[in-house]
């Protein structure tokens, strides 16, 4: 991954265009990093690896690609967590917990 200073890239905006077409780039200011480009290509690929609910939200606008891919990481991590807690027996049927609130 290249770095170009904010100056530099105010400056050579058309070149650091090109070369994100091949790489991504950090664009840094006073020696820190403030944004990274990626290609429209990478973007695509990323948006590849989304889930159909996550996807919707890309695309009706309420959230960007990667809020999507850090959602579905959330969902995954509760859905595995759920997973274990079932089987080491942490979880209640739905009747259980019908019973338990009488309902």
């Amino acid at each position: 991954m290249e770095r170009v200073q904010s100056a530099e890239f105010k400056k050579d905006f058309g070149r650091v265009m090109e070369e994100v077409q091949h790489a991504n780039i950090t664009i840094t200011r006073h020696g820190r990093d403030i944004a990274t480009m990626i290609s429209q290509k990478k973007l695509n690929e990323l948006k590849l690896l989304l889930a159909e609910y996550p996807l919707s939200l890309v695309e009706s606008g309420e959230m960007d690609v990667l809020e999507a891919l850090i959602f579905q990481n959330r969902i995954l991590t509760d859905v595995e967590k759920a997973r274990e807690d079932y089987k080491d027996g942490k979880c209640k049927t739905f009747e259980e917990t019908f019973n338990q609130f009488n309902l």
